[in-house]
């Protein structure tokens, strides 16, 4: 199929997915950022290409497609939904088909990918967690948005108080937040799910017995 798919994305008079100047403004800062892997470098362009941020090369050819490498599904989409308008006959989307399409590849680029790539530092895991809750919080796809909040409630024990003193050491956490971590760790300790979602790092520190569960 790939060589009689024209190649060149059409241009918009909009950006396909519209998104906020910090998420663009993530979009530059990682297309200028060294990766360990050409998967990354190609999921980031072809994001910026989502978003109208002009990027140079072409859209590369699809390479095997693999269960335990999620990025090659992102990437397949993307590719699908940049190539799409030129290219109706050949691809055959029926309209379920590239509206779920489309659902996706959006929630790859307005609230996971920020997630994604800053991922490998540890010290900023927490805070990275917190901000994830809040973009899933924020999202606009109701469906989406229950079933991520859900699974951060069934994977909440990596909030832990341990985990959350790593933010000590995290550049994004301000020094009044760190001194709040400080003054408020206790020796408590509680494996169990929580009830509810902190709405910042600072809270992940402290121990609430009533918030969890019995």
């Amino acid at each position: 199929m790939w060589p009689q798919l024209c190649h060149e994305p059409k241009l918009q008079q909009a950006s396909r997915i519209p998104v906020s100047d910090a998420v663009k403004a993530f979009i530059v800062t990682q297309l200028d950022a060294d990766h360990p892997r050409d998967e990354y470098r190609e999921l980031i362009n072809l994001s910026a290409l989502l978003v109208e941020v002009v990027v140079g090369g072409n859209i590369r050819k699809p390479k095997a497609i693999h269960r335990a490498r999620w990025m090659a599904k992102a990437i397949y989409s993307k590719k699908m939904e940049l190539l799409f308008d030129g290219n109706k006959a050949t691809l055959r989307l029926t309209a379920c088909e590239l509206q779920g399409l489309q659902q996706f590849t959006r929630f790859i680029v307005r609230v996971y990918i920020q997630s994604w790539f800053t991922s490998r530092s540890a010290p900023d895991a927490p805070i990275n967690d917190i901000l994830l809750i809040q973009r899933l919080d924020d999202y606009d796809d109701e469906c989406l948005r229950t079933v991520g909040l859900n699974m951060m409630k069934r994977h909440s024990w990596i909030l832990s108080q341990e985990l959350a003193a790593l933010a000590l050491f995290s550049d994004q956490v301000s020094t009044a937040q760190k001194m709040h971590m400080v003054e408020t760790i206790t020796l408590e300790r509680d494996p169990r799910k929580l009830d509810s979602l902190q709405s910042s790092v600072s809270d992940s520190i402290v121990f609430l017995p009533d918030s969890w569960h019995k």
